[in-house]
């Protein structure tokens, strides 16, 4: 009341009221005209880095933003709320919407010591459910398992009702980690002798990583795709004209993916 009483005398001699509330703060910054955002899901996210690297420098305009990467299913619904301008993301083969601009293999890959080169479904169902822990060698098995819902892990499991049986019931059990991040996860399965995880030939291309992959279990290729959101930016329109046509395609089998069938 003290500190008070100086200022409301002055205020008065001055036949103003004197106001108590804090100044008002600065208005965001605005966004800049035409920018567009785009995010991939875990596995996606090296490639949509490179695309989209690749099409600031060639094509001059508004940034290009690239998010974080999200679930296959939070990148689609995100752009359906109007969250993100676009998401490219791994689907199975026939699913409706979205632009075709790649094929990738899920394929499994193993860490440091493995010499297995073959692995039978119901051989990795047991490994999953912890009936199998060790090599032919006596090295542990360690499993290094990717979200639920995410796209490769899910093919995986289609190839064989035991191995979706034994995925569900290896997240539900909560024997293995769990990796939510893509790179994580690689440099995981580069360090750990022994492990055992999903990833596919396209990510393995094009980070070259040095990892042996298993053969016995035939999953069909994933289809990679761009989808945007129902009224997509100048820039985001772009883009998808960059990825699907010839320099875009170039690119993308050069990082050592498959093409989708047909014209783009």
């Amino acid at each position: 009341m003290r500190t008070l009483l100086p200022t409301l005398l002055l205020a008065a001699l001055a036949g103003c009221t004197p106001s108590l509330d804090p100044p008002p703060l600065d208005p965001p910054a605005p966004r800049r005209s035409g920018e567009a955002r785009l995010a991939g899901d875990h596995a996606a996210s090296a490639l949509v880095h490179n695309l989209a690297q690749t099409f600031a420098a060639r094509v001059p305009g508004p940034a290009l933003v690239v998010e974080a990467p999200l679930g296959a299913q939070g990148a689609r619904q995100a752009v359906a709320d109007g969250l993100l301008g676009g998401a490219i993301t791994l689907v199975p083969l026939g699913t409706a919407g979205g632009i075709p601009i790649a094929r990738t293999q899920p394929v499994l890959v193993a860490g440091p010591g493995v010499r297995t080169r073959r692995v039978a479904a119901a051989q990795l169902a047991e490994t999953l459910q912890g009936r199998r822990p060790t090599w032919v060698d006596g090295l542990p098995r360690r499993i290094l398992l990717r979200d639920p819902d995410d796209p490769l892990e899910q093919a995986i499991g289609r190839a064989d009702p035991l191995l979706a049986a034994a995925f569900d019931e290896a997240h539900r059990s909560r024997r293995w980690r769990v990796f939510s991040d893509e790179e994580a996860l690689l440099g995981a399965v580069r360090r750990t002798p022994g492990a055992l995880t999903v990833s596919d030939t396209g990510s393995l291309a094009l980070q070259a990583l040095p990892v042996w992959v298993i053969r016995g279990v035939d999953a069909p290729p994933l289809e990679i795709r761009l989808e945007l959101g129902p009224n997509p930016s100048p820039r985001l329109q772009a883009f998808a004209a960059f990825v699907v046509g010839p320099v875009g395609r170039g690119i993308i089998a050069d990082l050592g993916y498959s093409l989708p069938a047909g014209p783009p």
